[in-house]
């Protein structure tokens, strides 16, 4: 027999589907059911936080894979947070949800286990926000999201940025322990634990970029050192530095053979 049809157009596009029954009241609850399917699908704002998530991380992974695993894993629990609110969409999450999840991190930490619960730092709580600022952004660029930044009004927590240098004794302490953990390594990487140390002691050099430094930033008495974001520096090698570069081989691309460089708690 016949099926009923939905027919409607949004946006001056027309969109045809059956509903595959020819009894009127099943074809009502049909064609209600996927009248709101298909507005939600041309309706930017309707977007799952989740599948969004999905796409934002995508982009992260090409475009600064450096930190798209440590994003990935705050993501998550995000997600698992508003999950919890019973908030699905892009555009339900307000600023006030925000300042829940703020007071969230600071008292838990967005840890399920009640015995292991521990509220986390205000640096990583604007880390948290941070990577939400970013994402509603991309949102906002790339024509998925037409409202406000719900994050654009949030006040981040305050940073104490005044740099604390290690005393003589504390470096000396840290490079003894090195030696000790690469004296009877128990993996590739425990073994070039000491190296790593030495390096960052004697460059100032962040974990990150000893991690992802290749033959190629090697310039002679400098190293080439891609930092956060897009920014570029010289780093100049002291007689030190340029003996722990020297006694690597140079097997593969990257100075350090070190698997899953990219994993966040690596060290």
């Amino acid at each position: 027999g016949k099926y009923y049809w939905l027919d409607i157009r949004i946006d001056g596009k027309r969109a045809r589907r059956s509903l595959n029954t020819a009894k009127k009241p099943v074809a009502l609850i049909r064609y209600s059911e996927k009248r709101e399917e298909l507005l939600a699908e041309h309706d930017g704002s309707k977007v799952r936080f989740s599948d969004f998530c999905k796409k934002y991380l995508d982009w992260a992974r090409s475009s600064k894979p450096a930190s798209a695993l440590r994003e990935e894993q705050r993501l998550g629990k995000t997600q698992k947070f508003f999950a919890d609110l019973q908030i699905v969409y892009l555009d339900e999450i307000t600023p006030f949800h925000i300042e829940q999840l703020k007071a969230e991190l600071g008292k838990t930490g967005l840890i399920n286990d009640p015995e292991k619960q521990k509220g986390v730092s205000k640096a990583t709580v604007n880390r948290y926000l941070q990577i939400l600022r970013g994402l509603f952004y991309k949102a906002i660029d790339w024509e998925i999201y037409n409202k406000q930044n719900p994050l654009k009004k949030i006040k981040f927590h305050r940073e104490n940025t005044v740099v604390e240098s290690l005393s003589d004794d504390q470096v000396e302490r840290i490079i003894h322990a090195a030696r000790e953990i690469s004296r009877e390594p128990h993996s590739s990487l425990q073994s070039l634990f000491c190296d790593v140390c030495m390096l960052a002691i004697n460059t100032g050099m962040r974990k990150s970029e000893i991690l992802n430094l290749k033959w190629r930033d090697l310039n002679g008495d400098e190293l080439l050192v891609n930092g956060k974001g897009d920014k570029v520096r010289y780093v100049p090698l002291n007689l030190k530095a340029k003996a722990i570069l020297m006694r690597q081989p140079r097997k593969i691309e990257w100075v350090f053979d070190i698997p899953n460089r990219h994993q966040p708690d690596l060290f």
